[in-house]
């Protein structure tokens, strides 16, 4: 009989799911990652500005990150840095099997649909600056890959 799977830890305070430092440190340094000029083509002020966070604090995670320090996000932070992972996911998800690239030239693109307007994701985004906005690209890319 195999191993049941663990759930994550629910941290009691705030009705929060607790999430390790080493995930919360992979995700910062995900982002320091896909922010490179050849796939999202980010700098460090646009990286804070999706995270909702000051230049300073996002500088001082992203050390702490590779350094392997504890970082405390809120739950804001948390829930930013899910929607662009599953933004990333989405696109890979929608990219041709042999063409992941796409999923980077896609994030930079200008897109007709009307909730960006002309825009590309990315510039959307940043213009935006919101949860919503987040979740409207989320949802976005859910539509078109068909779940």
């Amino acid at each position: 009989m195999p191993a049941p799977m663990l759930a994550p830890k629910k941290h009691l305070d705030n009705n929060r799911l607790h999430v390790s430092h080493e995930h919360i440190n992979a995700a910062i340094r995900w982002l320091s990652e896909v922010s490179s000029s050849d796939k999202w083509d980010l700098n460090i002020v646009q990286q804070a500005k999706l995270l909702g966070i000051k230049e300073r604090t996002y500088k001082n995670w992203k050390k702490k990150a590779f350094e392997g320090g504890v970082i405390e996000l809120s739950k804001d932070t948390q829930d930013r840095l899910s929607f662009l992972l599953g933004i990333m996911k989405g696109l890979k998800m929608i990219a041709p099997q042999n063409r992941s690239e796409l999923a980077y030239e896609w994030f930079k693109s200008p897109n007709k649909n009307p909730v960006f307007e002309g825009s590309s994701i990315r510039d959307y985004l940043l213009e935006e600056g919101s949860m919503v906005s987040m979740f409207n690209a989320r949802n976005y890319l859910d539509f078109v890959r068909g779940s």
